[in-house]
């Protein structure tokens, strides 16, 4: 993956934060906590929900910006932007994304149990302390630490913070973005029993958040996967839906014929996965190509002739996907809705400032201050000055630094785990 100022400042940021969770967990199990009269799970999720992956990166993201974007939105607008709380998620998308995530809270069962099968086999003694559910207040509680509070600020970081410093224009290195995030997702738990089923649930999130462009569907998916474990754990002393759960579960993971149900099961599940995100891709791909276009049309490089037929004006993008649809003109022409050419050029002509800026250079753009409006067709593929542009001078030491602090701590999380 290229080398630009906006991933190298990203991808030290994280590595800050990598860095504070380790030392607030090293000081709490020295016994921080005893100095403060409140609870020391709530305060220690607390303090690294709000703080470490919310104010930390928040406030060092907004200030380092400056140093990388071009000004052609407010700062607040353009991390918004590129966080992707800007977005609107199609009812399709969202019904899909409703789906996928009760899927994914399945299917991260098994690979959870394999997981943990693995090791034990290793020899690996797993321990957990257990929340006691004394009243129902203990139940909400566990909801806001475990579900609300991580959907929110650990989104915040492993999608919102990684997708914005690490998306590029080429559609190609989505699944290197995806795989990233999904790795440092993991190894940010710092501990070898979480690593296998958070690194699965972290590609599915990622997706979710790729595919759609916004960060909601990740957030979604993240609450009702912790809450489900949060009720799951609830049903378990106190009784209710939960607890028939369990009892199938208990029941396929008891018997031969349970288990042969269990695998059916999860394999139907992940077919059905993968169809979902093959839609959604469609989707997705369908989106860009008509976004690509619409600019292109009100950029000046391609013109229409006719309702029909799209002609290549100029060829000079860096881009390969534009000018590979571009080129293969028969194609196109039968793939693209009138009503997409249409909506580009009344955009285009009424839009009497996107038609004096069209006439202006980068620089001059910049140097007007004019804020552009967020919406697909106005709005630039990229706003730094040098994103496709590697830094020879750089390299991706915090990349690498932050995977090797997490496969230390997983590692000795693991010895740990074998010691006892």
């Amino acid at each position: 993956m290229r080398v630009t100022k906006r991933n190298w400042t990203v991808s030290m940021i994280y590595f800050i934060v990598v860095m504070l969770t380790l030392v607030l967990r090293i000081s709490f199990s020295l016994g921080l906590s005893s100095y403060v009269p409140i609870n020391s799970d709530y305060l220690f999720t607390i303090s690294v929900q709000i703080v470490i992956f919310g104010i930390v990166p928040f406030v060092m993201y907004s200030l380092s910006q400056f140093s990388f974007s071009d000004r052609t939105l407010p700062p607040l607008k353009s991390m918004a932007w590129r966080f992707g709380f800007t977005k609107k998620v199609s009812g399709r998308n969202w019904l899909r994304i409703i789906a996928i995530t009760f899927l994914m809270m399945f299917t991260a069962t098994f690979i959870s149990w394999m997981w943990q099968s693995v090791l034990s086999a290793l020899g690996f003694v797993q321990t957990s302390s257990r929340t006691e559910y004394a009243n129902i207040g203990v139940l909400f509680m566990q909801l806001l630490m475990v579900g609300v509070l991580p959907a929110i600020f650990e989104e915040f970081t492993h999608r919102g913070l990684i997708f914005a410093g690490f998306r590029s224009n080429n559609l190609k290195n989505g699944w290197k973005l995806v795989l990233i995030s999904a790795l440092f997702f993991s190894l940010m738990h710092q501990n070898i029993r979480q690593t296998g089923y958070t690194f699965y649930d972290g590609i599915i999130m990622g997706l979710l958040c790729y595919y759609t462009g916004s960060i909601f569907p990740s957030m979604f998916a993240h609450f009702i996967n912790n809450a489900g474990a949060v009720l799951s754990d609830y049903s378990s002393q106190q009784g209710g839906l939960y607890a028939y759960v369990d009892r199938i579960y208990d029941w396929l993971m008891s018997s031969a014929a349970g288990f042969a149900v269990f695998m059916f099961s999860v394999i139907l599940a992940i077919s059905l996965l993968i169809l979902l995100f093959y839609r959604m891709r469609n989707d997705f791909i369908k989106e860009q190509t008509d976004i690509r276009l619409k600019r292109a049309v009100a950029d000046g490089d391609i013109f229409v002739v006719d309702e029909s037929i799209v002609t290549q004006k100029v060829v000079e993008s860096d881009d390969a996907n534009l000018n590979m649809e571009i080129n293969a003109s028969d194609n196109l022409v039968q793939s693209i809705n009138n009503s997409i050419v249409s909506d580009a050029l009344s955009s285009s002509a009424s839009d009497s400032d996107l038609n004096n800026e069209n006439d202006l250079t980068s620089e001059e753009k910049t140097e007007t201050g004019k804020m552009y409006p967020i919406n697909e067709t106005t709005l630039p593929d990229d706003f730094s000055k040098d994103f496709d542009k590697p830094d020879r001078h750089r390299k991706q030491v915090w990349v690498w630094a932050t995977i090797g602090v997490g496969v230390a701590c997983a590692v000795l999380s693991f010895v740990w785990g074998m010691l006892r």
